[in-house]
């Protein structure tokens, strides 16, 4: 192993003490071992920290913030201190393929100006905190692409992709160079940064193998978040960061719109939970293109619940 690492990995810590071992030990499992995990506790209340404390393994970097800063603000304070050539990003209650970091620095092809990516295998919170999959985030065919093989991605067809969850492998000197960080956003942050990437000149390449493997939890920051508009506020704000070109300009209102239209549905679903009806009907009205995407999210949602309930896995 090199003296210094090649790869930083960051990870933000935040009362996951019941998951983050699992995390710490797929990041353990991998192929690639010349790599350093910084794990930044952001105030825990809980006993995270000191499990890892007790961890005995030498690429394994501990600090603290004295309060609670948001997940943001706690990645910006270990990237700060990442000394790899390359980033990437990890949180407490997820875990990794053991082939992940092989995978993702293969399809780099040595190139310091590229953002890899893979897809997302959503997993309910299975009994004894155990990693159930679910269904994938983007699958082979997003993007505007098909196939299993590594493909650079247009900026505007990642803006107009249904998610931007992304948990990408970024070259360091973005951060330490270019001075990118996050922002103290607590919500929609991670895709915020990767739109700050983007403006400083970064490519996108997309792995469509899924290995990342994301937790649903009740308690995560997307499951707590009671504003519906944090999106497409974080989204209007980008559109006004850099001088993008009129194409991605294009795809950031289409974005916008499809927003708007989700929030919609999101509090017609509110509507009819409370048994306003008089609401419910003036949601319908005012956005009519809920009724067109109303039918899919209904089968998703069932589909969702049932394959949970089957699986044991935790509401959120």
């Amino acid at each position: 192993m090199s003296a210094l690492p090649y790869v930083s990995i960051i990870m933000p810590l935040y009362n996951a003490a019941s998951t983050v071992e699992a995390a710490l030990q797929s990041v353990q499992s991998q192929t690639v071992e010349d790599w350093e995990l910084i794990v930044w506790d952001d105030a825990s209340t809980d006993q995270g920290l000191a499990l890892l404390e007790v961890m005995d393994e030498p690429r394994l970097v501990l600090l603290a913030g004295k309060c609670n800063a948001g997940p943001g603000l706690a990645r910006n304070g270990a990237m700060e201190r990442a000394r790899g050539q390359w980033i990437t990003l990890i949180d407490a209650d997820d875990c990794w393929d053991p082939r992940r970091l092989e995978i993702l620095l293969n399809a780099a092809e040595g190139r310091d100006d590229t953002l890899i990516f893979d897809d997302i295998m959503t997993c309910h919170d299975g009994p004894d905190r155990r990693l159930v999959p679910w269904r994938r985030v983007h699958g082979e065919h997003a993007f505007g692409g098909s196939g299993k093989s590594a493909r650079n991605v247009s900026l505007s067809a990642f803006i107009r992709s249904e998610r931007l969850l992304i948990q990408p492998l970024f070259p360091a000197r973005y951060v330490h160079t270019n001075g990118i960080w996050q922002s103290s956003r607590q919500f929609a942050e991670d895709a915020e940064f990767v739109f700050r990437l983007a403006a400083a000149g970064v490519q996108l390449r997309y792995v469509p193998e899924p290995l990342y493997f994301y937790r649903i939890t009740p308690d995560s920051t997307t499951a707590r978040a009671s504003d519906v508009t944090l999106m497409r506020k974080c989204i209007q704000d980008v559109l006004e960061m850099a001088d993008w070109p009129q194409e991605t300009r294009i795809a950031f209102a289409d974005k916008i719109h499809s927003l708007h239209r989700n929030e919609a549905l999101y509090l017609l679903y509110r509507a009819l939970r409370s048994r306003a009806p008089r609401e419910a009907l003036r949601l319908l009205l005012s956005t009519p293109g809920v009724l067109a995407i109303l039918p899919r999210r209904v089968v998703l949602v069932l589909y969702y619940h049932i394959h949970r309930l089957i699986h044991g896995g935790a509401m959120r």
